[in-house]
């Protein structure tokens, strides 16, 4: 007599009539059969092939539905593969492929000078710009079959610092910006940030327009005081972020100090106790 299978076991497999005596049980289009051994070990082996075809059925679709990706960093080259491991095509002319760039043949793009097919089918880029960040599709000029799809990210140096504003007193001035996100630093995250400023270049005669420069600011910092400015003076500041690629573009932003006695008064003396108080202080003021 056939042991009836448990009830809390009827979703995970169907046990069926067969020749033997064991069971039948079928996956799918797979069919296989389990000896007549104890329930216990017949129900883990019916879980065991359950995971196992599972597993195959999630990555093949896993692959289907996301395109190969590829990182490179701006200024290097690279080329990207026309196949896949799902398409084992051998390609030897390269007359034989296409490479698409967002609806529109690479050899028709900006970048086409910077770029060519080899013999195989792969598509070389060289000196990359955050521009070639794309989806290049490799596909068959004739069938119009997709051969390889590629999303190539370019890592660059970080965007322009947003939200930069110069907060200006007589003698000093407070400038702030906003943290770039990690995900938004162009692939790598940002390093420091480098401040400079210097007065109005308007007066070429003045022999001490030079920037003075803050460099190596911690990259989780946001704001920065700036000390020992002429009242009623304009200057020009500028701020840029860091990461493992160099700078980002420079923003620049021109501010004017403003002329209040009592201000001026109670500066001096705070800067008097700060270098009563310490030796290391380095602001200075006539």
């Amino acid at each position: 007599m056939r042991k009836r299978t448990a009830k809390s076991h009827e979703n995970v497999f169907r046990p069926r009539p067969s020749d033997g005596d064991g069971i039948l049980v079928q996956i799918s289009f797979i069919t296989i059969k389990i000896m007549d051994f104890p329930n216990t070990k017949r129900l883990l082996f019916a879980a065991f092939a359950l995971m196992c075809i599972l597993s195959v059925v999630v990555a093949g679709a896993d692959e289907d539905s996301h395109n190969k990706r590829i990182f490179a960093d701006a200024g290097s080259n690279v080329t990207l593969p026309c196949a896949s491991s799902t398409n084992l095509t051998v390609i030897t002319n390269r007359s034989n492929v296409v490479w698409i760039l967002s609806d529109t043949p690479a050899k028709e793009s900006q970048r086409s000078q910077n770029s060519k097919v080899h013999d195989d089918g792969s598509l070389h880029i060289w000196s990359l710009t955050g521009f070639d960040s794309h989806t290049y599709t490799c596909q068959d000029p004739k069938s119009g079959q997709v051969l390889a799809s590629v999303d190539l990210v370019v890592r660059t140096p970080p965007p322009s610092v947003s939200k930069f504003n110069v907060i200006t007193h007589s003698v000093y001035a407070l400038v702030t910006w906003s943290l770039i996100e990690p995900e938004d630093s162009g692939g790598y995250p940002v390093t420091a940030f480098n401040l400079s400023y210097r007065e109005d270049m308007s007066r070429m005669d003045n022999p001490t327009y030079h920037w003075n420069i803050i460099d190596d600011i911690r990259f989780n910092t946001s704001s920065i005081t700036i000390f020992s400015l002429k009242p009623n003076t304009t200057y020009y500041f500028r701020l840029t972020a860091v990461n493992r690629l160099g700078s980002g573009p420079m923003i620049t932003k021109m501010a004017k100090t403003k002329f209040d006695p009592k201000e001026i008064h109670e500066a001096k003396e705070i800067i008097r106790r700060q270098n009563e108080e310490s030796e290391s202080t380095s602001i200075y003021m006539k």
